[in-house]
C-alpha cells in the first residue's frame, strides 16, 4: 500500500512538471513568479501551475501526503492543494474537509470540501478570529468529478500586507476531516494563534526582461 502512496505521488508530480522543493521539516517555502495566473476552478492543471514551487506535507497522525503548489504574480498569490490519498468528499457540508493558509498571525482563509471559502482577521492575544470581507477567490474538486480531493486557492496580496520579493510568515492545514482523518500541517507545529511557530514564504519577484541593444 505504502508504495502504491508513492508511485501515485511520484506520478502527480510528473504530470505537473513540478519537483518538490521543500520537506516538511523545512520552515521556507518559495513561491515561483506566475506567468499566467491559474483559473481558480479547482482544477489542478499542469499547464496552469508548471514550475510552481511545491511542498509534500504530511499528516501528523497518518504518512499519508499532501501537496502544496505556491506561484504569485504582483497582485495575487495562489495555492493548490492536491490531497493524493483523500477519495471522499464533504458532501456538500462545510463542516468536514477543508484547507487553510494563515497569513502574519493576522489573516486566515478556510477553503471547505463544499467549496464555502471564510476568511478571518485573527487576534492572538485575545486567541481568536473575526471575519472580515475578502477579495480572496477558492475552488474545490472531488470524487466523483475528481479522483481526489484538490483545492485552489487566491489570495490577494494586498490583504495579507505582502507584496513581491518579500518574506512573509505562514501557517497551512489540510484536514481530511470527513473520515475524521489524516490532518495535515506545515510547519509540522504551526499554531494559528504562535506567531513564533509559522514558517516563512519568500514571495517571487518578478523576472528582469532582458533588454535589446538597439538595432544599428
Amino acid at each position: 500500500m505504502r508504495n502504491e502512496q508513492t508511485i501515485r505521488l511520484a506520478a502527480v508530480v510528473l504530470v505537473l512538471g513540478i519537483t518538490p522543493g521543500n520537506a516538511a521539516s523545512d520552515a521556507v517555502l518559495h513561491s515561483v513568479y506566475a506567468p499566467e495566473p491559474p483559473k481558480i476552478d479547482g482544477r489542478i492543471e499542469a499547464a496552469e501551475w508548471a514550475g510552481a514551487d511545491s511542498l509534500v506535507i504530511t499528516a501528523r497522525n497518518s504518512d499519508l501526503r499532501c501537496i502544496v503548489l505556491i506561484m504569485n504574480d504582483k497582485n495575487n498569490l495562489y495555492l493548490a492543494f492536491s490531497a493524493l490519498d483523500d477519495k471522499t468528499n464533504s458532501r456538500g457540508s462545510s463542516a468536514f474537509d477543508n484547507v487553510a493558509a494563515w497569513f502574519r498571525g493576522e489573516v486566515g482563509y478556510w477553503l471547505y470540501g463544499s467549496g464555502k471559502l471564510r476568511t478571518d482577521a485573527v487576534d492572538s492575544r485575545q486567541q481568536r478570529t473575526a471575519p472580515f470581507q475578502s477579495f480572496a477567490d477558492g475552488a474545490v474538486v472531488g470524487p466523483p468529478r475528481a479522483p481526489h480531493m484538490a483545492y485552489e486557492l487566491l489570495v490577494p496580496l494586498d490583504e495579507i500586507g505582502a507584496e513581491p520579493g518579500e518574506n512573509i510568515a505562514v501557517g497551512l492545514h489540510y484536514w481530511d476531516g470527513y473520515d475524521r482523518g489524516p490532518s495535515y500541517w506545515w510547519p509540522a507545529a504551526v499554531d494559528l494563534f504562535a506567531l513564533d511557530s509559522y514558517g516563512s514564504l519568500a514571495i517571487a519577484a518578478k523576472a528582469k526582461q532582458s533588454v535589446r541593444p538597439p538595432h544599428r
